[in-house]
């Protein structure tokens, strides 16, 4: 994985492939130990900052340039991520503390509110973020 890494011929790529393989090839802590065992390798940093990230929740590219652009530069709450619904479903983030529902990608399918819809609209409500953060 490490290999492809070093290959990869920009970041939007780099970020494109370890925030969608991670999740599903291995996990932070393997692809963390295999990279300290490493001499020189391309991308060093960034794909530290990538397995740092992942470790965390991030599934995404979007998810990934979400943090490092948006919630971390406008100093945003760090959400719990991924949230996961009462419902069984996924979402990329939850602020349980402010009732709000962050997600990026759009609505996934089948996924139902976080909170009831039985609570009063002045407590309950919810919030999803269709945001397009262009490639950098």
């Amino acid at each position: 994985m490490l290999d492809l890494c070093a290959a990869a011929r920009d970041d939007a790529a780099l970020i494109g492939f370890l925030t969608l393989s991670i999740p599903r090839l291995t996990d932070p802590t393997k692809l963390r130990r295999a990279l300290d065992r490493r001499g020189r390798i391309a991308h060093r940093s960034l794909i530290n900052d990538i397995v740092a990230e992942t470790a965390t929740g991030v599934q995404s590219p979007l998810e990934f340039r979400w943090i490092k652009q948006v919630e971390r530069p406008h100093r945003l709450p760090t959400p719990t991520r991924p949230y996961q619904l009462p419902s069984g479903g996924v979402a990329d983030g939850g602020y349980e503390e402010f009732r709000v529902l962050l997600e990026l990608d759009g609505r996934r399918a089948g996924m139902t509110p976080l909170w009831s819809r039985a609570s009063p609209p002045e407590i309950c409500f919810e919030y999803y973020a269709d945001v397009a953060i262009p490639a950098s």
